[in-house]
């Protein structure tokens, strides 16, 4: 609420006028969910407690562990000079283990390549949606209809 405003002027400004000022719309959506304001609250905790080295140190004797992965994991996503230094080879083996790409190598040739197997073993092996995506949804106008798309 906006109690700045009174309620007979504005009935907008004075109902909603609060949330609109504590919260922004991302320039890339439309609108604001609460599951997104939840999802930037989860996500902005998780990354204090991935960069809480004292929480690290705790979970340094379990090495194996969920927690000790993934603080090894955003250690190695935010180890800027360790990507820089090891510049496109690791991409580079990823692309030559999928079949390579013209792009990697002057004497490519297309016709051991194939688009669809390589992009089934781009999506199966790594989780990725390569140029299309492939979910289940519901329809937004009839909940019982589902789609591929």
């Amino acid at each position: 609420m906006d109690t700045s405003v009174k309620p007979c002027d504005d009935f907008y400004q004075y109902s909603c006028g609060g949330f609109v000022k504590q919260n922004y719309i991302p320039d890339d959506e439309n609108s604001l969910q609460s599951f997104n304001l939840v999802g930037i609250e989860v996500q902005n905790h998780l990354r204090g407690l991935l960069e809480d080295n004292g929480l690290k140190k705790n979970h340094s004797e379990f090495p194996n562990s969920a927690v000790s992965k993934a603080f090894n994991f955003y250690s190695s996503c935010m180890n800027i000079s360790h990507i820089e230094k090891a510049g496109q080879v690791p991409i580079g083996k990823l692309v030559e283990n999928f079949g390579s790409s013209p792009m990697l190598q002057e004497n490519w040739t297309q016709t051991n390549w194939n688009l669809e197997r390589t992009l089934g073993r781009v999506m199966g092996n790594l989780g990725l949606g390569v140029l299309v995506a492939l979910d289940v949804s519901t329809s937004l106008f009839n909940t019982s209809h589902r789609s591929l798309g």
